[in-house]
């Protein structure tokens, strides 16, 4: 006949497990809803420049220019005018602390002082 001991570690290591396990499905449950949602936005995005296109005559070389003139007032909006990249002199974002040309992560107190 077999004996087993289990100790306290071996509950703890269990539960640990349970509740890895757990936060595992979790993720991956929110990670589909997020891609159904990533794809429900795409059709939706694709009907709105279709119809666009059919109704202005907008074309594919519009929609491009518009986004890049959208991303640059957006990190513009990210960045302040006295941040500048110590390595390219070109602004910095003030959210991520990264410079938005070269990458570069700025950590420069009189950058960013706190």
């Amino acid at each position: 006949m077999l004996n087993f001991h289990i100790y306290p570690t071996d509950n703890l290591r269990k539960d640990q497990l349970k509740d890895a396990q757990g936060l595992a499905q979790q993720t991956s449950v929110e990670n589909q809803r997020l891609r159904d949602e990533i794809h429900h936005l795409t059709i939706i995005t694709q009907a709105m420049w279709e119809l666009l296109r059919e109704k202005t005559g907008t074309t594919d070389e519009d929609l491009r220019k518009k986004i890049t003139e959208v991303e640059f007032e957006k990190a513009k909006a990210y960045t302040s005018s006295t941040s500048k990249c110590k390595n390219c002199s070109r602004p910095v974002s003030v959210k991520s602390k990264t410079c938005v040309f070269c990458g570069e992560k700025i950590e420069h107190k009189e950058i960013f002082p706190l």
